[in-house]
């Protein structure tokens, strides 16, 4: 199992950019990335391999504010950044694609996200 903690993300819909046919990253998934390292790295969990087996992914959410959030524009974000070749060390997860099975809840004990990998025996739980 492996428990990573980052700071909560900008929403989707400002991470992500539109030019014709081409997607590409904005100014505040840079800077978010560049935060969520620095997290990592100072929890000294971020580990140099990369998990290439089915998972499981929990997330718990503390809510930044009061306004009204769908949790489901978090995921995206988080699955995006564990499989990014961005972070300094490598990406996390190969693909996104290996997460089988996930789990996203409001939680009122976080500050952020908290992220939890869990390994999959058989590769479908």
């Amino acid at each position: 199992m492996q428990i990573y903690n980052l700071p909560y993300p900008p929403s989707i819909n400002s991470l992500y950019r539109h030019k014709g046919p081409l997607v590409y990253k904005t100014k505040k998934w840079k800077e978010w990335v560049i935060a969520a390292s620095a997290e990592l790295i100072q929890q000294h969990s971020y580990l140099n391999k990369t998990i290439d087996y089915p998972i499981a992914v929990e997330m718990a959410v503390g809510r930044p504010d009061k306004r009204t959030r769908d949790l489901d524009n978090l995921t995206k974000v988080v699955f995006d950044l564990l499989q990014s070749a961005d972070l300094p060390n490598g990406k996390i997860i190969e693909n996104d694609s290996l997460i089988h099975r996930y789990e996203v809840y409001w939680s009122d004990d976080i500050v952020g996200i908290k992220v939890i990998i869990k390994r999959l025996s058989g590769g479908r739980d």
